[in-house]
């Protein structure tokens, strides 16, 4: 299931799967010294996503908050052999499934976490990675950077990531997509249960219809720049991400906006 929500032949550029994602948060989260819970809630936090990730949020009207996935991802485990693993190793579905109880692991926004911090680092160099990861701690169950120049560079590598997965044009694509998927269910090309497959499955019921709405559809969406398009008077818009680092200078810890009104401005 891509990262992004649309594979890379239909994405403007190619990306990254939920599953790398996953493996490194519990990554992260081992490296850090979180306990073994969180490290399993980590490596479980994106499992319910279905085809497509977020765009199903497109499809069924909750872009605002792109939630579908954290409503639904206790009764998705408990449909699963999950369980039974857990259970194997002393563990259950309860301890894993509510995520946002790890601070390690989730963060209500701006705050990092390790969730924030993959996929970010995921789209930076080497060099950026290189520059941010040794500033990074875990204090009392919450990232920090301890350098202000170091919380700065993550803070910018965000704001670029963000500019580009929630630009116009990838609003677009969402748009496009959802359109082509609730087409596609009206006339039962697809059906909801297809989503809680993966891409590929959907995909190639998708491409063998010869629904002109949903050849189209693929048609624009195979071409890796839409600045050809004319914009809507509508505006494409996709929810917001930010963070604001928290920042330990001597024995005082402050967000970086607190510390830089240039990043705050920003």
């Amino acid at each position: 299931i891509a990262q992004f929500g649309l594979p890379d032949h239909l994405f403007y550029r190619d990306g990254f799967t939920r599953y790398e994602h996953c493996v490194g948060v519990m990554l992260l989260l081992r490296k850090f010294g979180a306990t073994l819970e969180e490290q399993v809630a980590g490596l479980l936090h994106d499992v319910s996503h279905t085809a497509f990730s977020h765009v199903i949020d497109f499809v069924f009207d909750s872009r605002k908050d792109e939630d579908f996935q954290d409503r639904n991802h206790e009764a998705y485990i408990r449909r699963t052999d999950i369980p039974a693993i857990l259970e194997k190793y002393g563990m259950t579905v309860e301890q894993v499934s509510d995520y946002h109880r790890y601070t390690l692991l989730e963060q209500d926004a701006p705050a990092l976490c390790a969730d924030r911090l993959d996929y970010a680092l995921r789209e930076s160099s080497r060099e950026d990675v290189a520059a941010c990861l040794p500033s990074l701690r875990a204090q009392n169950g919450r990232f920090i950077f301890d350098s202000e120049g170091a919380a700065m560079g993550f803070a910018q590598i965000y704001l670029a990531f963000q500019k580009r997965c929630e630009s116009y044009e990838v609003a677009t694509r969402y748009d496009v997509f959802s359109r082509v998927l609730k087409r596609a269910l009206t006339l039962s090309v697809i059906f909801m249960n297809d989503f809680w497959e993966d891409d590929a499955y959907v995909l190639e019921r998708l491409e063998a219809s010869s629904d002109d709405f949903i050849r189209r559809g693929f048609a624009l969406l195979k071409h890796r720049d839409l600045s050809f398009m004319e914009r809507d008077v509508v505006p494409k818009v996709k929810k917001f991400r930010w963070v604001d680092p928290d920042v330990l200078i001597g024995d005082e810890t402050r967000r970086l906006s607190e510390r830089s009104p240039e990043y705050a401005a920003r």
